[in-house]
């Protein structure tokens, strides 16, 4: 089944929303959109590894999905006045926040695989999830029978200090940086994972 064909058969609102959300960040940030960012352990549209997607420790559950191992990333030089470079790997058909990288440097920068917890760009944060009351990577865990697309997007930023209250809703952070006139640039890519069969 294709990628295209898996996001039309299983778009609810929240999916529709966040859609519409990231053609918005695009026309805005058109001028800047040559900022190169990369998930570096695996390649766009695909299936999600199982290697990256939540462990039973991860969420409670009942069986062993998958190692819960942290995905790297890598992004280029950002934009000339970029303060802060923020992270969000985000399930774009629940908005829900998987995990969110705070006060990243604004030079080019490589987050290696398996970076959380212990090999972290020096004075980045982790977001807090108050669903999930964790702080940190937490993989893909869909529910049975959902096939839903997952995205990392980087934000530059022209502020030192992002202001974020904590929230498990993506989209709600997502606005934040799309209305408050900060954001100078943004890149993206996004994957699927099926739910457990």
């Amino acid at each position: 089944v294709s990628f295209i064909m898996i996001l039309l058969t299983n778009m609810k609102q929240t999916t529709i929303q966040a859609i519409l959300v990231i053609i918005t960040l695009s026309i805005i940030t058109s001028e800047a959109n040559d900022w190169n960012f990369q998930i570096s352990s695996y390649e766009p549209f695909v299936v999600v590894p199982t290697k990256y997607v939540c462990t039973s420790s991860s969420y409670n559950v009942s069986f062993d999905y998958g190692d819960g191992v942290s995905p790297g990333f890598f992004y280029n030089d950002p934009p000339k006045g970029t303060k802060n470079v923020l992270i969000l790997y985000w399930d774009t058909s629940f908005s829900f926040l998987h995990w969110g990288i705070d006060y990243l440097p604004t030079v080019a920068t490589y987050i290696p695989e398996g970076a959380y917890p212990n090999n972290m760009p020096e004075g980045s944060k982790s977001m807090f999830n108050p669903v999930t009351e964790y702080a940190g990577y937490l993989g893909p865990c869909p529910p049975k029978g959902s096939n839903n697309m997952y995205t990392a997007t980087a934000f530059a930023r022209s502020t030192q200090f992002n202001d974020i209250e904590p929230t498990a809703d993506a989209l709600v952070i997502v606005n934040k940086l799309l209305t408050d006139g900060k954001t100078i640039a943004f890149a993206q890519v996004s994957n699927v994972f099926p739910g457990h069969i």
